[in-house]
């Protein structure tokens, strides 16, 4: 149903000529300062946070040498440590071989280790190596490696 309204369209009145025409203002190269303030803010922030950045950098850098110098200085410690321990452990040893009767069985174990020459079997008492032999009971004194491993006895507390 139609309605019995009349629609009316309005129109914006029209502006005179004089309002339309405008004065040109003036045209200016220059920046007011309070524009170059976020810049200015914006290149402070970014150079303090390249300063920390190579300070960062730096501190890292010096930490890194002193934990490879560390590592370094442990490394040489530890080698140290070890050869001394070996020659301990080689001066022990000469010190048992060189008791022990010059021979084919030991001669070569002194040359590697860098003993002196043993004992001249002559120089002990029959009676004592006798009395040795019964003790780990052999025979005769050993002559080879399987010989002196049986005289070995067993560790406390392993299982036969």
């Amino acid at each position: 149903m139609p309605s019995d309204r009349v629609r009316h369209r309005t129109v914006p009145p029209v502006a005179e000529e004089a309002e339309l025409v405008q004065e040109p203002h003036e045209h200016t190269h220059e920046v007011p300062e309070r524009s170059l303030l976020p810049q200015n803010i914006a290149l402070v922030l970014l150079f303090v946070m390249l300063c920390a950045g190579l300070w960062k950098d730096w501190d890292t850098d010096r930490r890194l040498t002193e934990l490879e110098e560390y590592v370094g200085d442990a490394r040489v410690a530890r080698d140290q440590q070890a050869e001394q321990l070996e020659e301990l452990v080689r001066q022990q040893a000469c010190g048992f071989l060189d008791r022990l009767p010059a021979g084919p069985l030991w001669d070569p174990v002194r040359e590697e280790n860098g003993c002196g020459p043993g004992m001249d079997p002559s120089a002990f008492d029959p009676g004592e190596v006798a009395q040795l032999m019964d003790s780990y009971g052999v025979a005769a004194f050993p002559t080879t490696a399987d010989q002196l491993y049986a005289m070995i006895p067993p560790p406390i507390g392993d299982p036969p």
